[in-house]
């Protein structure tokens, strides 16, 4: 694959843990004869979408992320919340206290 030194830099960063993979994308993706070479030797787990939109499988299983729970004050009632974007709770449902908070 032919280099650059544009490249040869974001492989250095990357090789020191900083977190590069858009940029290096954003590269590989301006010069279409760059893309087309990165493209017959991308590794086969490369799912492509065209020129500017592919994603890589990451090893492993996925975790959930960890959930957000609100007590109550009053009465030690607790909601999960699970989803981003669930509403948050404004009152207990239980003692209809509005003393609510992020746990």
């Amino acid at each position: 694959m032919r280099r650059s030194p544009e490249l040869d830099e974001l492989l250095a960063r990357a090789d020191k843990g900083e977190t590069v993979t858009g940029e290096i994308l954003d590269l590989l993706t301006a010069d279409p004869a760059l893309w087309e070479e990165f493209q017959r030797r991308a590794p086969l787990n490369w799912q492509f979408r065209g020129p500017t939109g592919a994603y890589l499988d990451l090893p492993g299983d996925g975790e959930p992320s960890a959930e957000i729970v609100y007590r109550c004050t009053d009465c030690e009632y607790k909601e999960v919340l699970y989803e981003v974007g669930e509403p948050v709770p404004t009152r207990c449902p239980q003692c209809n206290s509005a003393e609510f908070r992020r746990a």
